[in-house]
């Protein structure tokens, strides 16, 4: 096995807080030969040789070109080492919690693993620092879910199709029903002067659908995508992503489809709810 490259994930718990059941963190559940050889973990300090329990000299450093020159160090017993081990530890840990308000954690951490009590870890400055991100995490999906719904809609192209059917390519389309037929309503006007659009029948009637731009124009090689012949390139279709269908009867009143919700709005401006009528592209 190759030696431990980092970041390294040693061990993850079946639930991401608190899980006392996980059977992680065990002592002495490795052998040596496991450690040395599955995990190289050969020379893990410069003070102590936990493998043997003796001490070690600058001198006697396995990058020391002094190195097998002296007499070994001298023996100590396995909570002397442990506490060689763990001050050790702290120490060099110190150089990822320099500044902040809570550098000393990882300090009281070490401390709580060295002592093996037994007891969770408990610390103020810990809690305080996960309801902070966890505050800042849900001020960044807030803002993110803002931005979603606020940012506006960009209309991409307005092609015609047959005599009176009408595809209008967007990208940031609204994700509620109500947002996409108040988008419709508060744009209609703005189509029919910028696009001439929706085309209408002879008989005053008209048909269109909204598609998501998606991935853009693509090549015509599959039969799931819609296709533009006034396009003069081998990029003239988009994929079937349609979000909403509008169209008018000749009594003049609008009819939404927008996949399970449908709506009829009335030629006295109220808009209701339907349970159900057919939709067929003419």
């Amino acid at each position: 096995m190759e030696a431990l490259t980092f970041p390294c994930s040693l061990f993850k718990t079946q639930k991401k807080m608190d899980d006392y059941g996980a059977s992680d963190m065990r002592c002495g559940d490795l052998t040596e030969t496991q450690l040395k050889r599955e995990f190289q973990l050969v020379d893990v300090s410069t003070q102590v040789d936990p493998y043997t329990l003796t001490t070690l000299s600058p001198f006697s450093q396995p990058q020391s070109m002094f190195h097998g020159s002296h007499r070994p160090g001298k023996k100590i017993t396995p909570q002397a080492c442990a506490r060689i081990l763990f001050a050790e530890f702290r120490h060099l840990a110190q150089a990822f919690a320099l500044f902040g308000p809570y550098r000393q954690i990882i300090d009281e951490m070490i401390t709580h693993m060295e002592d093996n009590s037994g007891f969770p870890f408990e610390s103020l400055y810990l809690n305080s620092a996960l309801k902070h991100v966890l505050l800042l995490a849900a001020a960044a999906l807030l803002i993110y879910l803002l931005w979603l719904f606020l940012r506006p809609v960009e209309i991409v192209a307005v092609h015609k199709r047959g005599r009176s059917s009408t595809a209008v390519l967007v990208k940031n389309f609204p994700f509620t029903d109500k947002g996409k037929i108040s988008w419709w309503l508060e744009n209609r006007a703005m189509l029919k002067e910028k696009y001439n659009a929706p085309y209408l029948d002879e008989d005053g009637t008209f048909w269109a659908t909204i598609f998501l731009f998606g991935d853009g124009y693509q090549k015509d090689i599959i039969d799931e995508r819609l296709c533009f012949d006034e396009i003069k390139s081998e990029l003239l279709c988009i994929n079937k992503n349609a979000v909403m269908t509008v169209y008018s009867n000749r009594d003049k009143q609008v009819f939404f489809s927008l996949g399970k919700g449908k709506y009829i709005l009335r030629n006295n401006g109220k808009l209701d709810k339907s349970e159900s009528f057919k939709v067929t592209n003419p």
